[in-house]
């Protein structure tokens, strides 16, 4: 009898209790949405090594990965996003991979041949519109990463030429948005771009110092006295995707803290650890904290999810264990079996929440098992 790690964490809790069940989980959790990935991952021909974010359902099985989806006509379908975030989806899913490299040696090295494959002058031409800086610095941190897993003298290499075009990216400001050198910046991209810059400077690869002490004035220019982060101005609306619901009337999402979540990770980065405002934004963060319900997804937000986790898991002490505590029942309860007539959706996430209807169900799937690594670790 084939137990899925949702069910698996209702027999865990059943059967046993403290952190070693809880790890189980985790693990058996991680390997299902990285088997998943697998399966998808291009096999062959000009792609080979892309995780789609639009053509992943090529390589699909049986009756395919259908299931609710905000991005098919009529909500049901495979999930498919964009073409142009292909570069980001691969890369989120590489990452996913890196975390727990074992076992998977050539779907890595298949991945990153192609991201290398797919680089232009360290830049994507291949990400275009306002998938362009979000790619760039999500393959950079992909490459960066790798680095540190990877012996290869052209991952580095890669690695180096993205990180030189990202650094001369960063606007006057001292953030990043959807263009190079932009004349105004947001707190996503300059999440991300931190991020991938933090993960080259860990990686050996040269960063100015005087990048992250930029962005660190630009991340205090727009919090506010009650330690929220706005989007792209002090006290502003944090970030969220405007679908309306034409039976409610209202947007499709409940708006979450999501660029607070953002503005205290990157924080983090910048070496803002001890920064006092700390105890003025978690609050914020735990007040939202991750619910899972059938089918529902207005408090869906896997990028939300992520941020608050790296952000918590770097407060530690009793907020990371609250978070923790309701992270894990809302991405397991939420991860696909695949009972039913399409089992090739075991270990992947329905492309349900926001963001997901742009990038689709790899963004999805890779985006969960990333937040659940940093919340193993």
């Amino acid at each position: 009898m084939r137990i899925s790690a949702a069910g698996l964490c209702v027999v865990l809790v059943m059967a046993c209790s403290g952190q070693v069940c809880a790890d189980e989980a985790f693990d058996r959790a991680v390997a299902e949405g990285l088997a998943w990935l697998a399966r998808h991952q291009t096999p062959s021909g000009q792609d080979a090594g892309c995780f789609a974010s639009f053509a992943f359902s090529e390589q699909c099985q049986g009756a395919g990965c259908l299931g609710p989806s905000l991005g098919e006509p009529g909500n049901w379908g495979p999930g498919r996003g964009s073409p142009r975030h292909d570069v980001a989806t691969s890369a989120l899913a590489l990452l996913a991979f890196l975390g727990s490299p074992d076992g998977w040696e050539d779907t890595i090295a298949r991945g990153l041949h192609w991201l290398r494959r797919e680089q232009q002058d360290g830049a994507w031409p291949r990400a275009t519109g306002s998938s362009r800086m979000y790619s760039q610095a999500l393959a950079t941190l992909a490459l960066s990463r790798a680095v540190t897993v990877v012996d290869d003298d052209s991952t580095r290499l890669a690695a180096a030429s993205a990180v030189r075009v990202l650094v001369a990216a960063q606007n006057d400001d001292g953030g990043w948005r959807y263009t190079p050198r932009a004349e105004s910046s947001d707190s996503s991209h300059t999440g991300w771009a931190l991020a991938a810059l933090a993960a080259a400077r860990d990686a050996g690869l040269e960063v100015p110092a005087e990048v992250f002490a930029a962005a660190r004035l630009w991340l205090d220019a727009v919090r506010d006295e009650r330690g929220r982060w706005g989007y792209s101005g002090r006290g502003g609306a944090s970030s969220y995707l405007v679908l309306l619901d034409a039976k409610l009337g209202a947007s499709m999402y409940n708006e979450k803290p999501a660029m607070t979540a953002v503005g205290l990770h990157a924080g983090q980065l910048c070496g803002g650890d001890h920064d006092p405002s700390v105890a003025l934004s978690v609050p914020w963060l735990l007040a939202a904290l991750p619910v899972y319900r059938e089918r529902a997804y207005r408090d869906r937000n896997n990028y939300y999810w992520y941020f608050a986790t790296l952000a918590l898991r770097g407060v530690g002490g009793e907020h990371w264990q609250t978070w923790r505590s309701a992270l894990l029942p809302a991405l397991l309860q939420s991860q696909c079996d695949g009972t039913g007539e399409h089992p090739d959706l075991a270990g992947s996430w329905h492309p349900l929440g926001e963001w997901a209807y742009t990038a689709g169900r790899v963004y999805t799937t890779a985006l969960s098992v990333l937040t659940l690594q940093a919340a193993r670790d």
